[in-house]
């Protein structure tokens, strides 16, 4: 009988997009496909998402989703504008300590979180099964803490994206032979239709282009790697599920009917993503 490979699913960030995310988790894992990986590796909303899954499971990820109503849910803002960043994320850390508040689930696959330190430059991540609450909350909200717009935690831990926007390589790392990669931002990032008329907007939108090139440079490496002629490296099966380029969102657009549109988009992905399957 052949050996089963061990099943890695890489969670992206990408701000609210998340929500789309969460639908096509819940597509794979409810479907007929009947997904269940053996280790999930996140970072940013990727994170969030990724520690809500193994400690709370799908309905209560789900639950915690749909409590946003307005961005203040998540960021709130502050008042003194040129303290760390532009909002807090205490109102996070609340939601977050909610469904990661104790052991995960019975059965539930492991989890990697991944944040930056500035003091250092280094990115870190912490497993879920071996870091102790709160400390995995806090780090999970880091991951999402994106630099100069959210609060730095603990005044040092930042969003992981400014390393990896999707942990890919920590996972071939942790001896995932065969990986789903679930972006938040269409492949392409051509065309983008939105006003650039306020700091805020430009410094998101310059900041996804910065995540989007480490994500594009970690992808291609592991692409070479699987066609080294010497084979020296193991194969890795790749499967990557993105929205299409149609699809548009802003960062920070946490609307409960945004939310609601994007997990239904999220959840038929079938039609609305552009899945790439293989060694590419």
């Amino acid at each position: 009988m052949q050996k089963r490979k061990k099943e890695g699913l890489v969670l992206g960030g990408g701000g609210a997009r998340g929500a789309w995310q969460l639908g096509v988790i819940r597509r794979l894992m409810l479907g007929s496909e009947n997904y269940m990986p053996d280790l999930v590796v996140g970072t940013s909303v990727g994170a969030l998402n990724a520690a809500g899954l193994v400690h709370g499971g799908l309905p209560k990820l789900l639950e915690l989703w749909r409590s946003i109503h307005k961005r203040s849910d998540v960021f709130s803002r502050n008042w003194w504008p040129f303290g760390g960043g532009i909002y807090s994320y205490k109102p996070l850390l609340k939601k977050v300590q909610q469904i990661v508040s104790g052991d995960q689930i019975k059965g539930s696959p492991d989890c990697i979180v991944a944040y930056c330190d500035l003091s250092s430059g280094m990115i870190h991540y912490p497993r879920s099964r071996i870091c102790a609450y709160p400390d995995f909350a806090k780090y999970v909200v880091a991951s999402a803490a994106m630099p100069a717009i959210v609060d730095p935690v603990d005044g040092r831990y930042v969003d992981g994206a400014l390393r990896e926007l999707v942990p890919l390589q920590r996972c071939i790392d942790a001896g995932c032979e065969s990986i789903t990669v679930i972006c938040c931002n269409p492949w392409s990032m051509q065309n983008y239709k939105h006003p650039w008329d306020n700091t805020l907007q430009i410094a998101l939108r310059s900041l996804e282009i910065l995540f989007h090139e480490r994500f594009i440079n970690d992808v291609r490496s592991c692409w070479r790697k699987n066609h080294d002629p010497s084979k020296e490296y193991k194969h890795i099966d790749l499967r990557f599920i993105a929205p299409m380029p149609t699809y548009q969102r802003e960062t920070l657009d946490f609307g409960k009917k945004t939310i609601e549109q994007d997990i239904t988009l999220g959840f038929n992905f079938e039609t609305t993503a552009d899945i790439r399957r293989g060694d590419a």
